[in-house]
């Protein structure tokens, strides 16, 4: 009876091994993934914080950009009115040339 009972204690306590075995083993991959996690996170964080400066970066020159196309077109509409202003004077001073011919040829005939 004695020898039964030594041999289910022995078996209990080979088991209570196992099952510390398998709890050590589980403990240790679970501060791996932990350890994984971590650096994932740290990963993660370092790309975010790089995307989200990037971003800003584009949006700036995207500002800077719409900034001077802004900038440019006001320039071409301030040409564009100095044009027709200098087209109106042309056509005046075209207008004064023809006149100051007609004048020059009449007395001439004359």
């Amino acid at each position: 009876k004695q020898l039964l009972h030594s041999s289910i204690l022995e078996e209990y306590d080979r088991k209570i091994s196992d099952k510390q075995d398998r709890v050590a083993t589980l403990e240790n991959e679970l501060k791996e993934r932990d350890e994984q996690l971590s650096k994932f996170k740290a990963e993660l964080d370092e790309k975010q914080l790089l995307h989200s400066s990037i971003v800003e970066e584009y949006d700036r020159k995207i500002s800077d950009k719409e900034d001077r196309v802004a900038a440019l077109e006001n320039e071409l509409k301030e040409k564009e009115h100095r044009q027709r202003l200098l087209d109106e004077e042309l056509v005046k001073a075209e207008a004064q040339l023809e006149l100051v011919t007609d004048i020059l040829i009449r007395e001439k005939a004359f």
